[in-house]
């Protein structure tokens, strides 16, 4: 079945009803206003459904802090503890950069213990020097995060989501000025979460079948991206703000040794730790066979990112294919340098790396796990919105020029907020 005609699609709220945020030095705090800091903080602990007893990480940057500490405060109201494990960028970036194996060994090891006995992980970030890790020699950078396999495995299997706060540099790495920038965010924050969800559930079901076929041509055609793959037997997850914040997507993987074509991503981006000008990469039964950057086949960022994503194969690791999903958030309207954010944005993202393991997600019964193993995740993010594009699955168009057809998930199309 198909479907014709386009929803209509409500226009965002005035960007000047939301004032950004004093710009700060880059190694401090953002002052972000206090309601919606309060607001998200509900929102995050309320997604965790914790409970007297559980133990709650606190994760990530310390320019978050304010929502950090307002996270906090929420979860000892209900009799969780909290252990909070918070850093600066530059700061770590600098003590791997200058540190012996031998001590990063230790470093490692010490962060692992600190998470004996988590249940909850909510990893906040703000990072406002995003080419911090520049400073580490890219192998090294490969290894550290090849070694932390244990660390980010306790956090995947406590129930954790994660939150990134705009910050100004993320805008200015794709063009976006601050004040549009932060409006953006804070509008793709404040969504129909309920309705969203059941929309998505229409989603879910005209995901399934045999296979799936992506063809996204942006302004420039160089970096046309054109994917098929099969999903049989694969049933896709409703993820709202259950993981991720600000949701929302629906994803799951590619059989395994399936995927097949290019993706071509025409602005700058984040790709593992490094931001690259362009990225387009080339699959082949299922996995990396070829990459360029800038019209360069060899890129030392690119093959550290890629070694720390080969799967677990002993006998021929490779760089495989362990998620594909549609994000679904119309309120992310401009190309975003934010991967977690970008990935929600009307579009598609496949993901090098690990696949997810779930077998339930939310109580739904979810088929995620295509058999990639690795110790890394990272989404490659090509948006659908202002492209010829369609996304089809078994010959029926879901979604054309990045608007979504079937009438149910209107809501996707849609935007609009109340702050």
């Amino acid at each position: 079945m198909s479907y014709s005609g386009r929803a209509e699609v409500r226009q965002n709220a005035p960007l000047d009803r939301l004032i950004a945020p004093d710009i700060t030095n880059p190694e401090a705090p953002l002052h972000y206003d206090p309601v919606i800091i309060a607001k998200t903080a509900d929102a995050l602990i309320n997604s965790l459904r914790l409970k007297g007893g559980d133990k709650l990480l606190i994760f990530g940057h310390t320019q978050a802090e304010e929502l950090a500490s307002a996270a906090t405060i929420r979860a000892e109201a209900v009799s969780a503890s909290v252990v909070p494990l918070l850093y600066t960028p530059t700061q770590e970036a600098a003590f791997i950069a200058s540190a012996s194996q031998k001590k990063l060994n230790r470093f490692v090891a010490d962060q692992t213990t600190a998470l004996k006995g988590i249940t909850h992980t909510l990893n906040v970030r703000a990072g406002r020097t995003p080419t911090a890790y520049s400073v580490v020699d890219p192998e090294k950078m490969g290894k550290f995060t090849l070694s932390r396999g244990d660390f980010f495995r306790a956090i995947t299997e406590s129930r954790w989501t994660r939150i990134d706060l705009p910050v100004p540099e993320e805008g200015y790495l794709t063009g976006i000025a601050w004040q549009e920038y932060y409006s953006m965010i804070m509008q793709a924050f404040n969504r129909p979460w309920e309705k969203v969800r059941e929309a998505q559930s229409t989603l879910v079901k005209l995901l399934q079948g045999d296979r799936l076929d992506i063809f996204i041509r942006p302004d420039n055609p160089l970096f046309t991206t054109q994917l098929t793959m099969s999903v049989k037997g694969m049933i896709p997850a409703n993820s709202v703000i259950d993981r991720n914040f600000p949701g929302s997507e629906v994803f799951y993987a590619p059989v395994r040794g399936t995927l097949e074509g290019k993706m071509g991503i025409a602005y700058p981006s984040k790709f593992g730790d490094y931001i690259l000008p362009n990225l387009i990469l080339y699959w082949k039964k299922g996995e990396v066979v070829g990459y360029v950057v800038d019209g360069n086949t060899y890129d030392p960022r690119v093959e550290a990112t890629l070694l720390a994503h080969k799967s677990k194969d002993f006998n021929q690791p490779k760089v495989e294919a362990g998620e594909v999903a549609l994000g679904t958030n119309p309120a992310l309207y401009k190309p975003v340098g934010n991967p977690l954010c970008a990935e929600k944005a009307l579009g598609i993202h496949v993901a090098i790396g690990n696949a997810y393991k779930e077998t339930d997600y939310e109580g739904q019964i979810v088929r995620l796990d295509n058999g990639v193993e690795a110790n890394s995740h990272t989404d490659v993010v090509v948006p659908t919105r202002g492209t010829h594009s369609t996304i089809a699955v078994d010959g029926n168009v879901i979604q054309a020029n990045g608007h979504f057809l079937h009438p149910d998930l209107a809501v996707l199309n849609s935007t609009y907020s109340s702050y």
